[in-house]
């Protein structure tokens, strides 16, 4: 469960990261303009998704090792 968490977050640094040069800085925002901006948003929402996604199953491991 450690292993999946860790992959989680290492997943979700790049794409956060591609969200934010994407959007907030000025090379990002002329290589993804118009309609292609949506590929950093989504890359953006995915990280947080992902991030979401271990911090759920780090209070999983947590309550469950507390409960054990």
């Amino acid at each position: 469960m450690k292993i999946a968490i860790k992959l989680l977050i290492l997943l979700a640094i790049p794409c956060l990261a591609l969200a934010g040069w994407g959007i907030y800085t000025p090379t990002g925002r002329t290589h993804y303009d118009e309609m292609a901006g949506i590929i950093p948003f989504m890359s953006g929402v995915a990280g947080l998704f992902l991030v979401g996604a271990a911090a759920i199953l780090l209070l999983l491991t947590w309550f469950r090792q507390g409960s054990g």
